[in-house]
C-alpha cells in the first residue's frame, strides 16, 4: 500500500522536469494531455472489468452519487486517481496502478503551473479515498469511487 502512495511522487517529478525544460513544454503540451487521457481511460476500463462482476442496485446508486459528487463538489483530478487506487488496491492490482499514476503525475505537472498549496490539496484528495476505504472496506463503496473516477475523467475530457 505504501508503494501505491509513492506513485504520487510523479507529480513532484513532473514539477521538477517542467522547471528545467520550459522551452520543450510548449511543443509537448498536446502529447502530455494525450498521455494523461490515455492513462485515465486505461485505469477506468481496467476497473470496469473487475467491478462489473459485483453490480447491484445499491452499487449503481452509489455510482451515480459519485458522478454527482464530482459534478458539484470535487474539483480535483487527483480525487479520481485516488479512487482508482482504492479500486485497484481492492482487487490486488496496485502494481499496475503505480507506474501509470506516476506517469500521469509527470504529464499533469508538466502541463500545469502547480504551487505548493496545490500539491498539498491534491495529496489530500489523492489519499482521502484510501483512508475512507481502510475505515469502511465495503464492496459497494467501490462504485462510489468508480463514479468519482468516471466523473473526473468526464471533466478532464470536456475541458
Amino acid at each position: 500500500m505504501l508503494i501505491s502512495l509513492l506513485s504520487y511522487l510523479g507529480l513532484v517529478a513532473g514539477i521538477i522536469i517542467a522547471h528545467y525544460t520550459k522551452e520543450e513544454l510548449k511543443t509537448g503540451r498536446k502529447y502530455f494531455s494525450l498521455i494523461c487521457q490515455a492513462i485515465l481511460y486505461a485505469l477506468i476500463i481496467l476497473s470496469f472489468f473487475y467491478l462489473v462482476k459485483i453490480v447491484t442496485l445499491v452499487s449503481l446508486l452509489l455510482f451515480l452519487t459519485g458522478l454527482l459528487l464530482t459534478h458539484w463538489i470535487v474539483k480535483d483530478i487527483y480525487a479520481g486517481l485516488g479512487s482508482q487506487l482504492v479500486i485497484l488496491y481492492h482487487f490486488s492490482l496496485s502494481t499496475i496502478f503505480v507506474p501509470l499514476a506516476f506517469l500521469f503525475g509527470i504529464s499533469y505537472a508538466s502541463m500545469k503551473k502547480i504551487s505548493f498549496k496545490k500539491i498539498v490539496k491534491t495529496l489530500i484528495f489523492f489519499t482521502a479515498p484510501l483512508g475512507i476505504y481502510l475505515l469502511f472496506p465495503y464492496d459497494n463503496l467501490l462504485f462510489l469511487y468508480y463514479g468519482i473516477a468516471v466523473g473526473d475523467l468526464k471533466k478532464w475530457h470536456t475541458r
